[in-house]
């Protein structure tokens, strides 16, 4: 089965099961020392801390906090399908240097062209159709009539990576632009 992800996200999120802890309350804060955010997860979320599969698709010295609200925990493997609706999925990787950063953001940038900024930090976002050929062409989808939402954030040495799938667009853009850092 094909990857829910394109390329470009399976580079990013990286590729292999993810074990998963549960994290603090629903509201935050979230992430590492030094690039700790909120946002609106619906529940508290899942966490992982480090996890090779996700750290190996990253820049050396590169650190990852995943956290999600989904009915699976199936959702970083390469073979993983797509994730049911709703999904909300956040990565906090820190990087070594600003080159890593300036790296992501570069990766990002060739899928996802719309510039945007989000309670001050500038980066990149796509809202649309879970049909979108930018993340799930090809894919088997469990809701095609879904919403999705992606958005990259960087501060500091900080590139946040937020995903999500859920009803409606005006429900992916609340959840995208409840995020703070």
């Amino acid at each position: 089965m094909r990857s829910w992800r394109a390329p470009l996200l399976l580079a990013l999120l990286g590729a292999g099961a993810v074990s998963f802890a549960p994290a603090a309350s629903a509201g935050g804060p979230y992430g590492a020392r030094g690039s700790q955010f909120s946002i609106a997860f619906p529940s508290a979320p899942k966490s992982s801390v480090n996890d090779l599969d996700i750290t190996r698709a990253l820049p050396k010295g590169a650190h990852a906090y995943a956290f999600w609200v989904s009915a699976t925990n199936d959702l970083f493997g390469q073979e993983a399908p797509v994730p049911p609706t709703p999904s909300y999925i956040v990565i906090d990787a820190v990087m070594a240097s600003k080159a890593g950063v300036s790296s992501e953001l570069g990766l990002v940038r060739r899928i996802v062209r719309d510039k945007v900024t989000v309670n001050g930090l500038r980066g990149y976002e796509y809202i649309g159709s879970e049909r979108s050929a930018v993340f799930n062409a090809g894919a088997k989808l469990p809701d095609p009539n879904a919403a999705e939402g992606f958005l990259a954030l960087a501060k500091g040495n900080a590139v946040y990576l937020i995903y999500v799938i859920v009803r409606s667009r005006s429900q992916a853009r609340s959840f995208l632009s409840s995020f703070k850092a």
